[in-house]
């Protein structure tokens, strides 16, 4: 569960419920590789925090320009220069600006970029604890690889952030001219500069929203989360036909983060990757999709595998460096040691790869809100939460799955010269039954434990599925005790929790025994 106030109510009576996401159309790897250079900045300035994806200067720090320094014990004192690094203090002009905001020679930022890059426009930060100082006037010059001037334009920022409308497709360089500052005597102070623009929606506009959350216990798939948002689109922001709009710099990579509000109090559900946008009725609305990062990794393939073993920690490593993501790996207790085999076939893809490796390592696997990506053993615990009749939109079906008696397990080394298959089997059918046996191949299974694993995990058949008025705290994987019809309210772990909104707010969840 996330952690939420000793206040929350997520069933009260009434409740007011509420959702919002900021979705950044921001080109995605332009933070990354660009490279800046400046007119010349003050000592502790720190050009290189201008595009590190932090808003905000470590401090509210004082200066002689003027009313720089109040005594009011708000202000810090800046460290020497060869102390600050580790703080946060972004990029700070050396020029002061004259008795009219104005400056004798304009101080300027630019930033260069080994690849092209598009954006819808800019996003300009300073220095949110000086939130009424700021430049007043700046000049934004979009050049191509060969210096040519793309676009140009003049701005006048009337806030600590401001936001440049300025769409331009495939530039090198981006410079910023600062000419005027809010006040008499100061420096231009920027924290951070995005390549892009963020929107901000709320209920205010948001006509629907739906998430798909799910694992698979025994690492059978492994499911992408999957939030699909419908949203008012009269001002025909998403515009298909329009060459220039902002379906030109839609892109794999740009990212939403979203949360749901109830009783006032906000529960991050996490960020997400865009993935399509469509209109709808007419352009009226729009629907944007998105996915945690998974289905990135659907068209990266991992040639990387050969003969022999390694841990799973050593397996998940290699493949997630492969896809170039940065992505976090966590491994419950014992997990990351697992041996298993390291023979990936060739081809496939760093999402089924992973997979295989979790299947093989008898864990299950799966992205948490943060974006980390868990290997855990589940385990039947204490209930982390009850759900009663009162929050159930009807009784909680009870489900028993098919009954299996025998796992077969088929494991193939390709990279072997004799590519002899070893299969490993778990089970027995009595001389009166019925064999029921789940096949599976799986190249990475390392020996028969695996099987056994598989086989008890699938002999959990009893399952819940039920509807109710939904709670965002809880995680899949935890612990609930859902009420049902018979009385028995069983303890069950959650495997798939679905959201839907459209002012109000419920959910589908789906637990094990």
């Amino acid at each position: 569960m996330q952690w939420v106030s000793g206040s929350y109510q997520p069933f009260s009576d009434s409740r007011r419920v509420g959702l919002g996401f900021s979705f950044g159309v921001i080109a995605p790897e332009a933070a990354a590789i660009a490279q800046p250079t400046s007119s010349p900045q003050a000592e502790y300035s720190q050009i290189e925090q201008t595009h590190d994806g932090i808003e905000k200067p470590f401090a509210k720090y004082a200066t002689l320009e003027g009313d720089g320094f109040l005594l009011d014990n708000s202000f810090r004192l800046y460290p020497k220069a060869d102390a600050i690094s580790g703080l946060q203090t972004g990029w700070i002009s050396s020029p002061l600006s004259d008795g009219n905001g104005v400056f004798g020679e304009d101080p300027y930022l630019m930033f260069s970029f080994a690849a092209d890059q598009s954006s819808y426009g800019f996003t300009l930060i300073f220095d949110e604890h000086l939130p009424d100082i700021f430049a007043t006037e700046i000049r934004i010059t979009a050049l191509d690889a060969s210096e040519n001037v793309l676009s140009q334009k003049t701005f006048y920022p009337d806030n600590w952030k401001f936001i440049a409308d300025m769409a331009v497709m495939n530039y090198r360089k981006i410079r910023i001219d600062f000419l005027k500052t809010s006040k008499p005597f100061y420096r231009v102070k920027i924290s951070e500069v995005v390549f892009g623009i963020t929107y901000e929606y709320s209920s205010r506009n948001i006509v629907s929203a739906d998430s798909k959350h799910a694992v698979s216990p025994w690492s059978e798939t492994l499911p992408s989360g999957e939030v699909t948002v419908t949203i008012d689109n009269s001002n025909q922001l998403y515009n298909m036909v329009n060459p220039t709009g902002l379906y030109a710099y839609l892109q794999d990579g740009q990212t939403m983060d979203w949360f749901i509000e109830i009783n006032g109090e906000k529960v991050s559900m996490g960020k997400q990757h865009f993935t399509d946008a469509k209109s709808n009725d007419g352009g009226l609305t729009a629907t944007i999709t998105f996915n945690d990062w998974l289905f990135l990794l659907d068209n990266v393939k991992y040639d990387q595998g050969t003969t022999g073993t390694w841990t799973l920690q050593e397996a998940v490593t290699s493949i997630l460096g492969v896809s170039g993501l940065g992505v976090t790996a966590v491994f419950d207790a014992g997990c990351g040691e697992t041996v298993i085999n390291r023979c990936v076939p060739v081809g496939t893809s760093c999402r089924e790869a992973i997979r295989l490796a979790a299947q093989a390592a008898k864990t299950c696997c799966y992205v948490d809100r943060y974006n980390h990506l868990h290997f855990i053993k589940p385990i039947l615990g204490e209930k982390e939460k009850e759900i009663t009749q009162d929050e159930l939109a009807a009784d909680a079906q009870i489900k028993v799955g098919q009954l299996y008696n025998m796992v077969k397990i088929s494991v193939l080394d390709s990279f072997t010269e004799a590519k002899d298959e070893t299969v490993y089997t778990a089970g027995t059918v009595g001389s009166e039954e019925i064999a029921r046996i789940y096949e599976i191949s799986n190249p990475l299974v390392r020996d028969g434990s695996c099987a056994d694993w598989i086989l008890a995990m699938l002999q959990r058949r009893v399952s819940y599925e039920f509807t109710y008025r939904g709670d965002p705290s809880l995680d899949l994987l935890d612990v609930l005790q859902v009420n049902d019809i018979y009385g028995v309210n069983d303890t069950s772990i959650l495997i798939e929790h679905n959201f839907k909104y459209d002012g109000g707010l419920e959910a589908d969840g789906t637990t094990i025994k």
